[in-house]
């Protein structure tokens, strides 16, 4: 009896572990199943976004492969350009042109410039009629940062006073001046190159 007893008890804890491992392998698997369907979902994401990563790189070595055709042909490259200003003898502002009250006034360089020009290079020439150390500054159009300003300054009333300067301008090509309330005998300023920056 007891060998019979033992036998239905194995029998029985056998088909519990049958069930048990059947649902287990049963759970294992749907887990698994989802598991690898996302692992699908995943992986096709990402060939479908490398594909198009590749095709908008593939674009972007295309047009800079034109570009780059299109200046060797062309002759002009995409590069900012310094041109020097040619047949200008007499200064572009003088004394007469300006304001003197110790404001900041706009400057119109437009008509000598072209579009596109970023950076000025001018010749000054100033002379005080009065007492020394008389101030000029220029200065991009809008700036309002007191160190980015070209300053000026006369040594004494006696001499006039050269500086060559770069001053940047706006879109427009128009900088700011501001001269020192006082009286002038000189004040000159001419162009002499310029910037073009590039497209």
């Amino acid at each position: 009896m007891f060998f019979i007893r033992s036998f239905a008890a194995m029998y029985t804890y056998i088909n519990e572990a049958v069930v048990t491992l059947t649902a287990y392998i049963d759970g294992a698997i749907v887990t698994l199943t989802t598991t690898l369907e996302t692992a699908i979902t995943n992986l096709t994401t990402y060939i479908d976004g490398q594909d198009t990563a590749q095709a908008t790189y593939t674009d972007e070595q295309i047009a800079i492969l034109k570009t780059y055709v299109d200046e060797r042909e062309t002759g002009v490259v995409n590069a900012s350009q310094h041109v020097y200003r040619t047949g200008a003898d007499d200064a572009d502002f003088v004394l007469t042109d300006l304001t003197v009250d110790s404001a900041y006034h706009t400057l119109d360089v437009s008509g000598i410039v072209p579009t596109g020009t970023t950076l000025i290079h001018f010749m000054t020439r100033i002379r005080a009629d009065e007492f020394d150390y008389q101030q000029v500054y220029l200065r991009k159009l809008g700036e309002t940062y007191a160190t980015q300003r070209i300053t000026l300054c006369t040594q004494n009333h006696v001499n006039d006073h050269f500086r060559d300067v770069w001053v940047a301008c706006d879109v427009d090509r128009k900088i700011e001046y501001l001269i020192m309330d006082a009286l002038w005998e000189r004040i000159d300023i001419q162009v002499l190159d310029y910037i073009i920056d590039a497209e």
